[in-house]
């Protein structure tokens, strides 16, 4: 299913407001128009712009090419800025837009990667995103990246991505397949024993005591993984 219907569906089921994905990767210009229409229509206002991983050459086959009408998400953003003037929307009708990143890229330590990236930020707040939603981080260097990111200029809040690991394998087909950057430490922790739901739900902890205050959670397809957060911010405000 596309995940317009998908976040459709969870908001009509639930009552609870949702937010679909659009992907340069996946999408011409005249499909991202099509979905855009419908959802207005449906008065579905929130969406994440992502540049989306390159199929490999072997997926182009099996599954779909790249599309890349767009040629990355700052214009994807910039994009739907300009279809919401040609469709007419006024001030309350247009779309909540969120963009990705990635805080790992800390890790490398390599400057030109890391202004790399703040340059794309900042191309992506100035194309008219509204947050910043990371990709998982699991430790609190995300909060070092954010404060560079400040000092760049970015202002629009950030919605800091946690993601349960099931153990060390797979932590690294979590790394090969997303390149995203896992602590060598932190995969050493959970290597004999799956207990990667629990350093998640402490590290969801430690960020709100640090003044974060949107997190997106990663269920894993365990919705109760979600509930167990939430309990635990709850219980410790009320602490």
């Amino acid at each position: 299913m596309t995940p317009l219907h998908v976040a459709l569906r969870v908001r009509d089921l639930t009552g609870v407001e949702t937010l679909f994905h659009l992907t340069p990767r996946d999408y011409n210009k005249n499909a991202v128009a099509g979905m855009l229409l419908a959802a207005a229509q449906s008065k579905l206002h929130n969406l994440l712009v992502i540049g989306g991983d390159r199929y490999t050459y072997d997926e182009t086959i099996t599954i779909a090419k790249n599309v890349y009408d767009f040629p990355n998400s700052i214009e994807m953003i910039s994009g739907i800025r300009a279809f919401e003037d040609e469709f007419g929307l006024v001030s309350s009708e247009k779309f909540f837009v969120a963009a990705g990143t990635d805080p790992s890229i800390l890790y490398s330590r390599n400057k030109t990667t890391i202004e790399k990236e703040m340059s794309r930020l900042v191309g992506r707040q100035d194309a008219g995103a509204d947050a910043i939603q990371t990709q998982p981080v699991f430790d609190l260097s995300c909060l070092e990246f954010i404060d560079l990111a400040r000092e760049h200029g970015i202002k629009i809040p950030f919605m800091i991505g946690l993601l349960p690991l099931k153990g060390e394998a797979d932590a690294n087909h979590i790394e090969k397949r997303f390149a995203i950057t896992i602590p060598s430490n932190y995969k050493v922790s959970i290597r004999h024993r799956l207990d990667g739901e629990s350093k998640a739900c402490d590290l969801a902890l430690e960020l709100i005591r640090k003044g974060v205050t949107c997190l997106h959670i990663y269920p894993r397809e365990n919705p109760n993984f979600v509930l167990r957060v939430a309990h635990a911010i709850m219980s410790s405000k009320a602490d």
